[in-house]
């Protein structure tokens, strides 16, 4: 459980901190789904789109948008 908790607290901070992540991660070794904490949040995750199931245990991570350049200083 303990590892599952981690990766799912991995993949929120990466989208709410929009930071980019690996496009593509298999999350059936350390996701059995069968927390329903787990579940609850790995689906609302795949609402926001932040997430794609592509098959059973795994999961699409798009990148976020680039970082709009930082203005340069004149």
């Amino acid at each position: 459980m303990q590892i599952r908790v981690e990766l799912l607290a991995l993949v929120s901070w990466c989208h709410r901190h929009n930071k980019p992540w690996p496009p593509r991660m298999n999350l059936a070794k350390h996701f059995t789904m069968n927390s329903n904490a787990v579940d609850y949040h790995m689906a609302r995750l795949i609402r926001e789109g932040a997430v794609k199931r592509i098959a059973p245990g795994v999961f699409r991570l798009p990148s976020p948008p680039a970082p709009l350049p930082a203005p340069q200083e004149a």
